[in-house]
């Protein structure tokens, strides 16, 4: 989680991390903070990027209805 910083920068640039269209980056940083909330590590709420990034990708049709699950 230590390098959420940086991916929060990028995100405050851009739509997605690979630029404007999501990727697989944009994929694995989902599942790493997926995965982190419910086992306690902190994401900041200062990682406004990562927020505003978070709920766009969720709410992508290949996110929202592929599992069936909510992710917040």
């Amino acid at each position: 989680m230590a390098n959420l910083p940086y991916f929060d920068g990028i995100l405050r640039q851009q739509q997605f991390l690979a630029g404007d269209t999501y990727s697989l980056a944009d994929i694995t940083l989902f599942a790493a903070i997926t995965f982190a909330r419910p086992i306690g590590l902190p994401v900041s709420d200062e990682l406004t990027g990562i927020a505003a990034w978070f709920e766009r990708f969720s709410a992508l049709p290949a996110v929202k209805y592929l599992s069936g699950q909510s992710f917040r």
